[in-house]
């Protein structure tokens, strides 16, 4: 006998809307289909310039009867993990389970519009009889989110400096949105020097 693929992993919701400065949550679900899966390694990517990698956490279902058996491994466009039920075979999954949710956090100043979160790398074991040391995953559901609206401009955490010119009593400034812009969000003169 060989190991049926029949494990599907999914994240949920597929769809959601979310500002920047704001957390996005996504469920990882797991529907085992025949298998009885013991094991599950995942990894999410995502796009690094709209999410905050360093800033997002993955939570245990505690009630999935699975155990983080390697600590999650952030990095920019990515956060993968690796779970399992250990040594109690009674704690293995057998009907869809939610193992844990993945909280992204937007980036401020992240572009709006669709962006796809999808698994890749993942695998799953079974300890069903047929299935023993073998992937048993079929396919993976990925899902979409939508940052809406603006981007947050952070008052009060930008600094500024200059050299100082000889005979300058005083300076005149302007703060722009960005790089090239010619929006203008403040202005004003100043005495000091640097």
């Amino acid at each position: 006998s060989r190991a049926e693929k029949a494990t599907v992993l999914t994240l949920v919701p597929p769809n959601q809307n979310v500002a920047p400065g704001n957390t996005a949550s996504l469920d990882i679900k797991i529907d085992p289909g025949v298998n009885q899966v013991n094991f599950v390694k995942f990894e999410i990517k995502f796009d690094p310039d709209r999410f905050d990698a360093d800033q997002s956490e993955f939570t245990l279902n505690s009630s999935s009867g699975m155990q983080i058996l390697q600590e999650p491994v952030k990095s920019p466009g990515s956060f993968s993990i690796t779970l399992s039920v250990g040594s109690d075979t009674t704690k293995v999954i057998q009907s869809v389970t939610t193992l844990g949710t993945l909280n992204l956090v937007v980036k401020d100043d992240a572009a709006g519009g669709p962006t796809q979160e999808t698994f890749q790398g993942a695998s799953a074991r079974s300890i069903a009889a047929t299935d023993p040391l073998s992937d048993v995953l079929q396919t993976t559901v990925p899902a979409t989110i939508t940052i809406t609206g603006e981007a947050i401009c952070r008052p009060n955490i930008a600094t500024c400096s200059w050299d100082a010119s000889e005979g300058a009593t005083k300076y005149k400034y302007f703060v722009a949105v960005g790089p090239g812009s010619e929006q203008i969000v403040a202005e004003g003169e100043t005495t000091e020097t640097s």
